[in-house]
């Protein structure tokens, strides 16, 4: 499982450009509805590689409290706990 966290860039048809912490740009798979994919969002991304070359896409929220001991910088980006992402099977996006 590959993660990172980064903000929304721009989002057009299905396609979303986001910026990682190191300010590369990076194209995913958007579901139709973009929902939680504004420009300026803080997001988290899971990337799950399967069998075949496919893969699966999560992306969630990462805006959290200044008291949540998983943010990389208090008020900012974080990323999800293992029991997160295990708790939530919703992929927001998802390529085969």
């Amino acid at each position: 499982m590959d993660e990172f966290t980064g903000s929304v860039l721009d989002v057009s048809g299905r396609t979303a450009l986001l910026a990682d912490e190191q300010g590369n740009a990076l194209p995913i798979p958007a579901s139709t509805s973009h929902e939680g994919l504004t420009p300026g969002a803080f997001v988290a991304v899971d990337t799950e590689r399967l069998d075949g070359g496919a893969a699966t896409i999560w992306v969630r929220p990462a805006f959290v409290s200044d008291d949540d001991p998983h943010a990389l910088h208090p008020g900012g980006v974080r990323l999800l706990t293992d029991a997160e992402r295990h708790a939530s099977r919703e992929p927001a996006a998802s390529t085969r």
